[in-house]
């Protein structure tokens, strides 16, 4: 049996800013790089998701969004209509180290801003997260 353990930071929360990738500029995106993650285990994986506002209720304008691993390779898509909750059926494998970028099609004047929780785990049973202490 898998013994899946929450890595230390999750649930990790990040509000969107304006770009500063260069990949979607003008437009929002909500950035989970290693000063976000901090120390990870070796591997690890993103297996839960919600995109709501900073304020419990409130709604921001509907708009597509793609989630890059490492500012390249696409992982994932949304389009919530003012939040959204995602439980991937297959969740995102990630390595210490991996950075998440979503970015939004909305203007970077935008308000109120998506702000993004994301729930990360990792499998001790695994060879490479055994001697992990987080």
């Amino acid at each position: 049996m898998t013994l899946y353990i929450p890595c230390a930071a999750s649930p990790l929360t990040v509000a969107s800013a304006a770009d500063k990738t260069g990949l979607n500029p003008g437009n929002l995106t909500a950035v989970f790089d290693v000063n976000v993650f901090g120390i990870m285990p070796p591997l690890w994986e993103w297996f839960r998701c919600t995109i709501a506002t900073a304020v419990p209720g409130g709604t921001f304008t509907p708009a597509p969004c793609t989630v890059l691993r490492n500012l390249k390779q696409p992982v994932s898509f949304t389009y919530p209509a003012g939040g959204t909750e995602w439980d991937p059926v297959q969740p995102i494998p990630l390595r210490d180290g991996d950075e998440l970028y979503f970015l939004w099609g909305l203007a970077s004047s935008s308000t109120p801003v998506p702000v993004v929780t994301l729930y990360a785990r990792y499998d001790a049973d695994v060879p490479a997260n055994r001697n992990f202490a987080g």
